[in-house]
């Protein structure tokens, strides 16, 4: 009876030790690698940023705009290695957490900093040269400026990853699990702001070159809430048998640029588009005419109050890739006056409704295309993870979310949605409120 209690003991043991001895590389992988984003960051304060303020190479405003917090952020790492390799590791990190704020204003500054950098780079000649001269060190190992500059926001998704490691192979009733779990949310939280400053960055640069690219100031593409989806090539079919036409389109949130190139022999619109129709999302529908089988290309009907465009493409994966886009936004710009449909997993491997929500919906399920939103809950984090991210504009989607604490090793989180004309709240995987106006 004794030896059968003590084998049944010892995978439990041997798997704590499994998790131990991964937590200690995963701590040994944090403390070597910051000390190498450490000496990396220090060759920007040292060689760049003290050189350049002794010197006054540059105006204190363009020297601010290219380093911004840098010296503090590299402060912030110099503490956290500190504790770090004292072994002191949950309250070097937990001190940590509180510099987080410095990498998102680093964020929020970094298109800046690369902008005015080469300007400075193009238009002063003696900033130039002390770049090239200090970029030339062994040190920098061929690192340039424009290298480096990055490092801060590449590190804080390395924080991320390594963090998610540390509580995976923590177990729960360890002293410093609440406290590495924490930390975990705090980086994530920080972490995700970044991405969402970059991700609408990219928008606005992308919209930015649309705009450069149309004939003429009379179609304006910056607007509050337009998100840029994607371009290309088709084929309009008239529909009184005449000549075809290709037509460059660019397809937003919330409208469909349809355009038609310049004549390639005008002196300066050679290599630009003439805007030909603006076309509103929310008066659209989308039909497929054919291409429902795997042929070659397809044919889509999409249906305006005033007018409807017959749009032809001949490659079946760029047919599929623009009806599947097109529908996706018609839908969401009247997301007011649709249901929208939510589930939960438990994980990517298995896939499952929650038992409630047929029940919700009257016992019919709808087909799954039409799920936007999907949840995922890890024993190991409470995040929100949106499969779908390209998504995510088109849902006027704001989510707030709050930690309720952990239970059974789960950490289920409170979260509340604002649609136009919906109210959703979720709690643990269950639909407590779904409250039309």
């Amino acid at each position: 009876m004794t030896s059968t209690l003590e084998s049944s003991c010892h995978p439990v043991e041997e798997q704590r030790a499994r998790w131990e001895r991964k937590r200690c590389r995963t701590a040994k992988e944090l403390v070597e690698t910051e000390q190498q984003y450490l000496e990396q960051l220090g060759l920007v304060a040292t060689y760049f940023v003290a050189i350049l303020k002794a010197k006054g190479t540059l105006k204190p405003a363009d020297q601010e705009a290219i380093f911004g917090c840098l010296e503090s952020i590299c402060s912030a790492s110099r503490t956290l290695l500190f504790h770090l390799e004292g072994g002191r590791l949950g309250l070097g990190l937990e001190g940590f957490c509180h510099q987080l704020v410095l990498y998102v204003c680093y964020a929020e500054n970094l298109e800046k900093a690369q902008s005015t950098l080469e300007r400075q780079v193009r238009k002063n000649k003696p900033f130039s040269r002390f770049k090239k001269l200090q970029e030339s060190r062994p040190e920098f190992g061929g690192l340039c400026l424009e290298q480096l500059l990055p490092l801060p926001l590449q590190r804080l998704s390395q924080y991320r990853h390594l963090l998610k490691d540390l509580v995976g192979n923590t177990h729960p009733e360890s002293s410093d699990f609440k406290q590495l779990t924490g930390v975990l949310k705090s980086v994530s939280e920080a972490y995700h702001r970044v991405q969402e400053i970059s991700r609408c960055r990219e928008n606005t640069n992308q919209m930015r070159r649309v705009q450069k690219l149309l004939k003429g100031q009379k179609t304006q593409i910056l607007a509050p809430g337009r998100w840029f989806l994607r371009e290309g090539w088709l084929t309009v079919v008239p529909p009184k048998g005449e000549e075809l036409q290709r037509c460059m389109f660019f397809l937003f949130s919330d409208i469909l640029l349809v355009t038609k190139p310049c004549h390639p022999l005008h002196p300066w619109n050679a290599h630009k588009f003439a805007c030909q129709a603006v076309l509103p999302l929310r008066q659209g529908t989308v039909q497929k005419v054919f291409g429902h089988t795997q042929s070659q290309g397809g044919l889509l009907s999409v249906s305006f109050p005033h007018t409807t465009l017959l749009l032809m493409s001949c490659n079946q994966e760029d047919f599929h890739e623009w009806h599947q886009t097109l529908s996706t936004a018609v839908r969401s710009t009247t997301c007011g006056s649709m249901t929208l449909y939510l589930f939960c997993i438990a994980s990517i491997e298995d896939l499952t409704l929650h038992t409630s929500l047929p029940m919700f919906l009257g016992g019919e399920m709808p087909p799954v295309e039409h799920f936007h939103v999907i949840f995922l809950q890890t024993i190991t984090s409470c995040e929100l993870h949106i499969l779908c991210p390209e998504l995510l504009p088109l849902l006027h989607l704001n989510v707030v979310t709050k930690v309720l604490g952990p239970f059974n090793h789960y950490h289920f989180s409170l979260l509340f949605f604002r649609f136009p004309l919906q109210e959703v709240i979720i709690y643990q995987g269950n639909i407590l409120l779904f409250n039309p106006n």
